[in-house]
């Protein structure tokens, strides 16, 4: 389906989810206590497709103009071995750093998630039978605004795992581009001959945005664990605001629903940052995966 189309669905989608809200905070005011909890949820998601809408209009990707190859090359002037010692050099050091940046991101979200997990419980110990020096509403209000934002967070996070995926494709893409030339201009070999020492080519690259990658299951675990703080924030406010067991049936759908919405939406996100754009670059003919 082309990329145009798709935006067109989400941003449709989005603009539902607008009015959805403020239709439900206005029956919320009027005192419906079911509609204030899934008004101000649906709110909050309003706000987290803000941030990723915004960020998607500063996704620019840069181009690289590749020279192409002719069929009938013949060996030029360039020294082979240097180049080839420059793609082994990169393969040694990219499978020992693969990890690291990943890993840092992630751990950078797990660790404070903890924290205010804490802070969660601590907020809703002071709730307590006994505690009584704060009303029952506060601490789960506030718990409730603790997971919510440390849920936008998470959507930070995920577009930092966007970025360095981003630059992987970069430097990919020039490494890549370097081969093209080299191709060109080698000497003792021919282009044809050299180029099967290269496992990758500018238009054999891994796709970016493609499944079963680190930065994709990086970007699954921070979507997953925002979709769970999302609804437990909600539920923490539902339990603020003191709903019965008939208007728990009526929001617990709702509050469902929206977390598998914000998460299918971070993983839709996470694709369309890293989707190429759909005109041909300018080496001509496509990327396989």
């Amino acid at each position: 389906m082309p990329s145009s189309v798709v935006d067109r669905g989400r941003r449709v989608i989005e603009i539902v989810v607008v009015c959805v809200s403020v239709w439900f905070l206005m029956r919320g005011w009027a005192g419906h206590q079911p509609e204030l909890v899934l008004g101000l949820a649906l709110m909050f998601l309003c706000l987290v497709l803000a941030v990723l809408e915004v960020a998607l209009c500063f996704n620019k990707p840069y181009r690289i103009v590749v020279p192409r190859l002719p069929d009938t090359a013949q060996p030029n002037g360039l020294d082979a071995v240097a180049m080839l010692q420059a793609e082994f050099e990169y393969a040694r050091i990219t499978g020992s750093e693969a990890l690291s940046d990943r890993h840092t991101v992630v751990n950078f979200y797990l660790v404070p998630t903890g924290a205010v997990l804490s802070a969660v419980v601590a907020l809703l110990k002071s709730d307590a039978p006994g505690a009584g020096i704060v009303s029952r509403d506060l601490p789960l209000c506030l718990a409730a605004l603790l997971l919510w934002i440390l849920c936008m967070v998470g959507v930070l996070h995920l577009l930092q795992i966007v970025r360095l995926r981003q630059a992987w494709q970069d430097s990919v893409k020039t490494m890549n581009a370097i081969k093209e030339f080299y191709l060109l201009h080698v000497s003792t070999l021919s282009p044809q001959e050299f180029s099967s020492a290269f496992r990758w080519r500018y238009l054999t690259i891994p796709l970016a945005e493609r499944w079963w990658t680190i930065h994709f299951l990086s970007a699954a675990v921070i979507s997953l664990l925002g979709s769970l703080l999302f609804v437990l924030g909600s539920a923490l406010l539902g339990l603020g605001v003191d709903l019965s067991a008939v208007e728990w049936r009526q929001v617990a759908p709702g509050l469902a629903l929206s977390g598998l919405f914000q998460l299918f939406l971070s993983m839709h996100m996470y694709r369309r940052f890293l989707a190429p754009e759909k005109h041909a670059d300018k080496s001509g003919g496509r990327r396989c995966a």
